[in-house]
């Protein structure tokens, strides 16, 4: 029988199996199974045959629970194919604790895009009031945690995370299953969100051709300071770098420059973001930015 007597940390999505010197009969053999969690909880399930009729697995129809010993039990009254009974066969196991299985990003690699849900999948149901008291975050910030069943999401109520930053979130053993049994220990995530930079700039990177007449707008990868981003930028001359008056409209992650007057015909203009460019929480992107355009 598998899983064996006396076997820990059982998958909760495990099957049973059960394995005979000879052909048995599918009928007798089904009614004579019992699985069922301490103290008399049975599982239910459905069997399917191996060749020949000599082994069996049961599929519970959902996952085990947590922290929990199960016993297996084959009756006497199964019979082989030729009616000839069989001894009482007793498999007695416990399943494995509640604890993470996944987590997106994946713990202690790269850099998040800062407007992402992270999660955690638990490989069994959780007590969802408990696991929001046991949750926490290193860096104080305000968030919107869901649960749906096996998953934990969360995200910034402001949509996006500090850039460039480390994030440590912990789960405590106050967490508990759906049954009540507390997570064995600790869990700690670490992730790393990006750094704050430009993502779109139109005109774009090396455009020709550009009306006189145009204002140029950048995208950011998350919400910036308005002040900063006007402070940080610059449209000039490429040839005597002559700086182009003008006005910084737009706020979050949009924001538009409009030249005061038309810009110069045949004319290599270079766009400079400085590094002092900050996202919302304060944070400045780790370099300058550049791009460049020619008009008509």
């Amino acid at each position: 029988m598998i899983p064996g007597d006396g076997t820990h940390n059982v998958s909760l999505t495990t099957s049973m199996h059960a394995y005979f010197h000879t052909a048995m009969n599918p009928a007798t053999t089904a009614e004579a199974v019992r699985i069922f969690a301490h103290p008399d909880t049975l599982v239910a399930g459905s069997f399917s045959w191996g060749s020949g009729n000599t082994s069996f697995t049961f599929t519970p129809q959902a996952a085990l629970r947590p922290a929990t010993t199960y016993t297996f039990i084959i009756d006497s009254t199964a019979t082989d194919m030729y009616g000839a009974g069989i001894s009482r066969t007793v498999s007695t196991f416990t399943t494995e604790n509640l604890r993470v299985t996944y987590d997106y990003p994946r713990n202690n690699t790269g850099a998040f895009e800062l407007n992402e849900r992270p999660y955690l999948t638990f490989n069994g149901a959780f007590d969802a009031t408990r696991m929001q008291s046991a949750f926490s975050i290193q860096l104080p910030i305000e968030l919107d945690i869901t649960f749906d069943h096996v998953y934990l999401y969360f995200k910034p109520r402001q949509t996006y995370w500090k850039s460039n930053t480390k994030y440590t979130v912990t789960i405590d053993t106050s967490a508990h299953d759906a049954w009540g049994k507390p997570v064995a220990a600790p869990y700690t995530y670490v992730f790393f969100t990006q750094p704050a930079a430009v993502s779109q700039i139109v005109p774009a990177f090396g455009q020709p051709e550009v009306d006189v007449n145009s204002s140029i707008s950048i995208t950011f990868n998350t919400a910036m300071s308005a002040a900063s981003v006007n402070s940080a930028f610059t449209l000039a001359d490429s040839a005597t770098a002559t700086a182009v008056t003008g006005t910084m409209s737009g706020a979050n992650t949009s924001f538009t420059f409009s030249p005061s007057a038309p810009l110069a015909a045949a004319t290599t203009y270079i766009v400079t973001v400085a590094a002092t460019a900050a996202d919302a929480f304060g944070v400045a992107m780790p370099a300058a930015w550049t791009s460049k355009f020619r008009t008509q």
